[in-house]
């Protein structure tokens, strides 16, 4: 009888044994595809949904700066009547060439005054412009030859920018000074006092103006900060027509 029991023991401990064995191999992992398809967490506990966004809000700010950094540029462009100031000796305002803007075009009838050992130191005429964005600009002249039509006569004028930031010329990588202005180098032909020799060699209206003899170099002003500034021109050749100035700003 105690055998049978014994027996009986054993085998109801064998059964629940086996029976809690099934119960825990059986039991299926938690299902990882919601929480996959979801937001799923980093190591450390945050979100990583969220992180994602912070990153892009950064980004955002980021393109903004650079937006702001780079501003699409804004051409400029001045323009004058070469008319608009009281004309002194033989400065004279004519309506003769056709094709003029504004009133008319200012013309200098009195002599020569090349080669004369002082460049720009009659009948100064002077312009006061209103630059209203820092930069550099370049300047260029409406003109013509307004007496005959041989292309190296009656063609040009001096011009000085006395209050610019730095006034110069260039061609590619060729920049000069006008002697007088205490940089250098300076350019072929005649100059001084801080004048450019202006020329050109049209005998129709044309915008263009430049200095250095046989080596064209364009004109350009820099201006550091808006306001208010002046040109100065004064004669050389005679009958070198002048209608309008015109400085646009370089990107």
């Amino acid at each position: 009888m105690k055998k049978l029991n014994f027996l009986l023991l054993l085998s109801a401990i064998l059964i629940f044994t086996f029976m809690n064995s099934c119960t825990e191999e059986d039991t299926p992992e938690p299902d990882k595809t919601e929480q996959d398809d979801g937001e799923q967490q980093d190591d450390d506990g945050t979100n990583g949904d969220d992180n994602k966004d912070d990153r892009t809000e950064d980004n955002d700010e980021t393109d903004d700066d650079d937006d702001d950094a780079q501003e699409p540029f804004e051409p400029v462009i001045i323009t004058i009547e070469a008319e608009t100031v009281d004309l002194v000796e033989d400065w004279k305002l004519r309506t003769d060439i056709e094709g003029f803007t504004g009133d008319g075009y200012i013309i200098w009838e009195g002599p020569d005054l090349f080669w004369k050992g002082n460049p720009g130191g009659v009948a100064q005429l002077s312009y006061e412009i209103d630059v209203p964005k820092a930069g550099t600009y370049q300047f260029n002249w409406r003109s013509q030859i307004g007496k005959g039509d041989k292309w190296d006569e009656h063609n040009d004028t001096w011009l000085k920018l006395p209050d610019a930031d730095d006034f110069f010329a260039q061609r590619d990588a060729s920049i000069v000074y006008p002697e007088g202005s205490g940089k250098t180098p300076n350019p072929k032909g005649e100059n001084g006092n801080g004048f450019f020799k202006l020329y050109m060699n049209k005998t129709t209206w044309e915008f263009t103006a430049g200095t250095s003899d046989g080596n064209f170099h364009s004109i350009y002003a820099t201006f550091d900060e808006p306001g208010k500034y002046t040109i100065i021109i004064a004669p050389r050749s005679s009958y070198h027509a002048i209608d309008s100035f015109k400085l646009t700003l370089q990107k």
